[in-house]
């Protein structure tokens, strides 16, 4: 599910690539491989990154389902126990707590890959005016 949807938005992002940046690199004698390294990479990579950090939200609600049903431990059956079962509210706030950390986790990983891969993306309209 989390594929397709990365999928289409990195296609839609290399689709839209000036196609100047393409014929330039193409007139300097660059092959296929080079197109994909010097020009398709750097510019999907901004694309795959932010489709990426998009998604950890609806991976943690996949990853709850997915334990509540499919799995005998988990976060996911953790707080099912607790909250539905036992009605140990505290312990199963706390399972809540902790994948939401998680989440936050992963957002803000995916966020700082995403600064140290593409430094261009950080540089303000401000900076380079001046």
């Amino acid at each position: 599910m989390l594929f397709a949807q990365i999928l289409v938005l990195v296609r839609d992002s290399a689709a839209a690539i000036r196609p100047e940046l393409i014929e330039s690199v193409r007139a300097l004698g660059a092959r296929r491989r080079s197109l994909l390294r010097y020009v398709y990479l750097p510019a999907s990579l901004p694309a795959v990154l932010s489709a990426l950090r998009q998604s950890v939200g609806t991976a943690m609600a996949v990853l709850y389902i997915a334990e509540l049903f499919a799995a005998n431990w988990g976060l996911g059956c953790y707080i099912h126990l607790r909250g539905a079962t036992l009605m140990d509210y505290p312990a199963m706030y706390a399972g809540l707590v902790v994948m939401s950390l998680l989440g936050l986790g992963l957002f803000l990983a995916i966020d700082t890959a995403e600064q140290r891969l593409c430094p261009w993306r950080r540089a303000s309209p401000a900076s380079q005016a001046g």
